[in-house]
């Protein structure tokens, strides 16, 4: 599973009606982001070759990474660590079974 950090460029440029400064929530709620991620997922899935690089599950994430919580180190990398121990919710809704509806399944 993965939980992904959106692109708001990217995102509003699936969503040319949504105001510029729309938020994150508001983004990735947006069915056609959704839509086009859940299309990448897929075609992921299919083209995967095992369970080790096979992405099952997604969640985007509505927060930014956080400087002060340690999520981003000096280098600019992601702190896998200090996501994980700041955020076990959001991994706890990843896995649950059944699937929140914020959480995308990849289908073969």
């Amino acid at each position: 599973g993965v939980l992904v950090f959106p692109d708001t460029d990217a995102c509003l440029a699936l969503c040319p009606d949504l105001p510029a400064d729309a938020s994150a929530a508001q983004l990735v709620a947006d069915t056609r982001v959704r839509r086009h991620f859940q299309s990448l997922l897929d075609n992921f899935a299919r083209q995967s070759t095992g369970s080790s690089n096979r992405i099952a599950r997604a969640m985007f994430l509505e927060e930014s990474l956080s400087l002060e919580a340690g999520e981003v180190t000096d280098k600019g990398s992601i702190n896998q660590r200090a996501l994980l121990q700041n955020r076990p919710n959001l991994v706890e809704e990843l896995y649950s079974d059944p699937p929140s509806p914020r959480v995308m399944i990849a289908e073969k």
